[in-house]
């Protein structure tokens, strides 16, 4: 049986403390963290080698400490290549990368670098043998707080697990949340000053639990003008990029209460290049490509759609998905204000239409992972882009 320790990552929630050193590598007492790990796996009769994935960027760190910490066991250090959080590759690539490049084809002990226990993995092996499968570690978390901060899985009486969910890279919340669309009273009272509230309430929650933070719309008064204004936050809780709503739904008078957008909005989540719009938007086509002839691979929508034309949300968001060759996550609101019902159905669509998932009527959180790497498949097998015909379509 062979170790394999994660230790790629960036640990940018601990920056400056992590910005250039390793967190698997910080003294706790008397010994480093990944010190710590592989003195208690060293131990353990089954384990033949440890084999310790590093970026490139801590390269050297892990090699001196290799070099430095004696073991029963030999240790072998890997280079993933990467030099920054925006390309870090991921437990799972890193995973493999260890499996291909060691030619492992025999039991592994997984184990991420940055973890202190205050238990032996000896039992946990034991266990493994006794049971003759794959087994996960994991402790019952009652805090549904500090769930959202990692991965989650569902287990039945026996301990099988029934289900699994990755601690999420994007959370996205609806169109103007704090008051709702839009309280025709008091608007100008209940907004938000220049964002202040949602930067730093938000904010903090998202460097909090290390996730990307795309914060829906709030009602938004700068000077004498409102807006309704989306805020977008990193995982250290920095708002990178905010956009006020372009198309006003006049039927319901909303350019009375806001002024409206002259620009539109995109920005890289872990590198990947997104953009935003809002809920009307959506009905104007020549919008979303704008934003898709600048490289865009996902499109947020945040909305108030309303149930009796929720029909016209669900069309729009899978036609804008696959004319535009790019996965589209829709966030829309549910519940009654006043006298409208809003129609929930927030879905994540892929580049050829497919519904990843879709919420009901009422509220709930739903996910999906996006499989970036068939983009390019996409756009090769149908280049739309490339067979366009710009010259045309003036007016």
């Amino acid at each position: 049986m062979k170790t394999i320790v994660i230790a790629a990552g960036y640990a940018t929630r601990l920056y400056p403390l992590t910005e250039n050193f390793p967190k698997p590598l910080l003294q706790v007492g008397t010994n480093s963290i990944l010190g710590r790990l592989i003195a208690d796996i060293d131990g353990i009769e089954d384990i033949n080698e440890h084999i310790i994935v590093s970026n490139h960027k801590f390269l050297y760190h892990f090699e001196d400490w290799a070099n430095e910490t004696d073991t029963v066991h030999p240790v072998c250090i890997l280079d993933d290549g990467t030099e920054s959080n925006d390309t870090r590759l991921g437990a799972v690539k890193d995973l493999l990368l260890a499996i291909d490049s060691c030619s492992v084809d025999e039991d592994i002990l997984v184990v991420a670098a940055d973890n202190i226990l205050d238990f032996s993995f000896r039992g946990f092996v034991d266990e493994f043998k006794r049971k003759g499968t794959s087994l996960i570690m994991c402790y019952h978390e009652p805090s549904l707080k500090a769930l959202q901060r990692t991965g989650v899985i569902s287990v039945d009486g026996d301990m099988r697990v029934l289900e699994m969910q990755e601690k999420p890279d994007v959370l996205v919340l609806p169109e103007t949340w704090n008051t709702g669309f839009f309280p025709a009273q008091d608007l100008a009272n209940l907004a938000d000053d220049d964002g202040r509230r949602v930067k730093a309430e938000l904010g903090a929650l998202a460097g909090e639990l290390g996730v990307n933070l795309v914060a829906g719309s709030v009602a938004n008064r700068r000077g004498s003008r409102g807006y309704n204004t989306s805020y977008i936050f990193d995982r250290q809780g920095c708002c990178i990029a905010s956009y006020d709503k372009t198309h006003l739904f006049t039927p319901m008078h909303e350019d009375a209460a806001f002024a409206c957008g002259n620009r539109l909005c995109s920005f890289p989540l872990d590198g990947v290049s997104c953009g935003i719009i809002t809920c009307y938007d959506i009905r104007f086509p020549e919008l979303t490509r704008s934003l898709a002839l600048r490289g865009l691979d996902v499109l947020f929508v945040v909305a108030q759609w309303p149930d009796v034309r929720i029909g016209h949300l669900n069309c729009l968001a899978q036609a804008r998905a696959i004319e535009n060759q790019m996965f589209v996550a829709v966030c829309n609101s549910c519940g009654t204000a006043g006298e409208t019902q809003y129609g929930g159905n927030s879905a994540i669509i892929d580049p050829w239409g497919q519904v990843l998932c879709r919420a009901g009527g009422r509220e709930e959180t739903v996910s999906a992972a996006c499989d970036l790497a068939i983009l390019q498949d996409i756009r090769n097998r149908i280049n739309v882009f490339r067979d366009r015909k710009p010259e045309l379509y003036q007016v």
